[in-house]
């Protein structure tokens, strides 16, 4: 059995105990090997995230088909139900406790701040041979393996000048907690005619809240309302709360 066809058949749960034995030496001794592994694991993981926000929003239409039509059929709640609804409630009570308690800047952080999608570049299972390294990036940002998209995004700072790359990075320093690199890259960003402008706009916004620097969020803020163009109401709000 070839190196590929131990990945395939260790994806597919099939490998015997020999074969195992095979790939975990492998996986120890070969660096090649281990790099395609992560590379199939995180394609893997990418995908599943895709088909579960996939089957996730048929449940939530189901779900509002269901409520609409109980709706129509019942009058009253029953006790279990209502029992289960304080219970939802307590817990939703004990959730938007802990982020009301946090400091206020972290606070908006939070509430305010998810990670930018993939926008760019297609992940399909067809096109596995196309092992280039921006395929690898979006492969490892949509698998949350941050660490391993951030040194993509950064071989191709330095080999490409393709116009997304710096946003993408700065959305990796952002999501691993490193904040002022985030900060500075998505305001080089802001300051160039590219897509992501205002986009870069927001989050830079966001990483300027996180840190406490208000004046400069604020600034940010008050372009993007003038823009009107990008989370402009949001922006309005944020305003608000920074007062």
């Amino acid at each position: 059995m070839n190196k590929e066809e131990l990945l395939h058949s260790y994806f597919q749960e099939e490998l015997s105990a020999e074969d195992l034995e095979v790939f975990t030496t492998l996986l120890a001794e070969d660096a090649e090997f281990k790099e395609q592994f992560r590379f199939e694991k995180n394609l893997q993981m990418a995908i599943k995230n895709k088909e579960r926000n996939h089957l996730k929003k048929k449940l939530q239409h189901f779900e509002e088909q269901h409520a609409t039509d109980s709706l129509k059929n019942t009058r009253f709640f029953s006790p279990t139900k209502i029992a289960a609804a304080i219970i939802v409630l307590l817990a939703i009570g004990g959730i938007i406790f802990t982020i009301i308690d946090q400091p206020n800047t972290d606070k908006l952080y939070t509430i305010n701040y998810e990670k930018y999608p993939n926008t760019v570049y297609a992940i399909t299972r067809g096109s596995d041979s196309e092992n280039t390294l921006v395929r690898k990036a979006f492969i490892a940002y949509e698998a949350n393996d941050i660490d391993t998209a951030i040194a993509y995004f950064e071989k191709l700072k330095q080999n490409t000048d393709l116009s997304y790359v710096d946003f993408y990075l700065a959305q990796c320093y952002l999501a691993n907690g490193a904040i002022e690199k985030a900060v500075s890259l998505f305001e080089q960003v802001a300051n160039k005619n590219t897509d992501f402008k205002m986009e870069a706009l927001w989050y830079a916004a966001l990483g300027n809240i996180k840190n406490e620097e208000k004046v400069k969020a604020k600034q940010q803020l008050e372009a993007l309302v003038l823009a009107g163009t990008y989370k402009k109401q949001l922006a309005i709000e944020l305003l608000e709360d920074l007062e």
